[in-house]
């Protein structure tokens, strides 16, 4: 069975892979990755999207968009900032909303979270507007987000990256009125193998709802214990082609098949970024 891939979140846009690019986008579409969600946090980001498209040559992996405004950035925001965030969702009819959120780590609370609340809110209300599926960063504020989401009925579904809530709160966010899959880091999934509350909420997420990401550059799997991984041997940052260690240490936690996990992860990830309609 030959594998797929999606890398279901990260940051191509990040200058520190600017000049590599085009390298990083060989070595994933090499190892069967055939879409890459990349996530603009600010709205400089937004506005520089276009040039990253430009530096984009190869046909594959195709790139799915996201554009919000990330909690961190959330008191920096211009007073145009959702009329900016609209025109560029409309720019690009299937880009999903995110990344968006609440965060109470250490950087999160340099923005005091009743800002971060509503600058979500407004967000989510504009996902429900316009159809768009959301992308979410939350840290510590679970509940919080919870409370937002279930204010926002109509969503098409949500996309809780890099989940770090507990299993209690995967089983509320799965009672939502729409769909939310719970995607988590390759590096998340290394340390899994080490962590019991990690393997509890891993275990509380329906098969159907999940979905594996990088975070690339960030977020660099600590343990290469994958000869399918000896390719970020050489490499400084994290990178897409991770992901593919992400389904190999799911495959050897649940004990199914590496082939089973990719396919169900592949699947739903099809359905999570309308992978049909989305791309460019």
């Amino acid at each position: 069975m030959t594998r797929r891939f999606v890398d279901a979140h990260c940051h191509l846009q990040d200058p520190r892979l600017r000049t590599s690019l085009p390298e990083v986008l060989r070595r994933a579409s090499e190892h069967g990755l055939t879409h890459i969600c990349t996530c603009s946090c600010n709205e400089v980001e937004w506005n520089n999207f276009p040039s990253l498209v430009q530096d984009i040559a190869s046909p594959t992996p195709k790139i799915v968009p996201a554009f919000g405004l990330h909690p961190w950035y959330a008191g920096d925001a211009s007073p145009s900032y959702l009329d900016s965030l609209r025109t560029t969702l409309q720019q690009y009819p299937s880009a999903l909303v995110g990344e968006i959120g609440l965060c109470k780590s250490r950087r999160g609370k340099q923005v005091p979270l009743h800002v971060q609340e509503q600058r979500c809110r407004e967000q989510l209300e504009l996902s429900e507007q316009l159809g768009r599926p959301v992308v979410l960063h939350c840290v510590a504020a679970h509940g919080k987000l919870f409370d937002l989401l279930a204010a926002a009925p109509s969503l098409p579904h949500a996309i809780l990256h890099a989940y770090s809530g507990s299993a209690d709160m995967v089983k509320a966010f799965t009672k939502l009125p729409f769909p939310v899959y719970v995607s988590f880091t390759a590096r998340q999934c290394v340390d899994m193998v080490q962590s019991e509350k990690l393997r509890s909420t891993f275990a509380a997420v329906p098969s159907s709802r999940l979905l594996l990401e990088t975070d690339a550059p960030d977020q660099r799997p600590s343990v290469l214990g994958s000869p399918a991984m000896a390719v970020l041997m050489d490499l400084e940052l994290n990178d897409p082609v991770a992901v593919k260690m992400a389904v190999e240490v799911v495959a050897e936690s649940t004990g199914k098949s590496a082939d089973v996990v990719a396919a169900q992860v592949y699947a739903n990830a099809i359905d999570a970024f309308w992978v049909e309609n989305t791309g460019i």
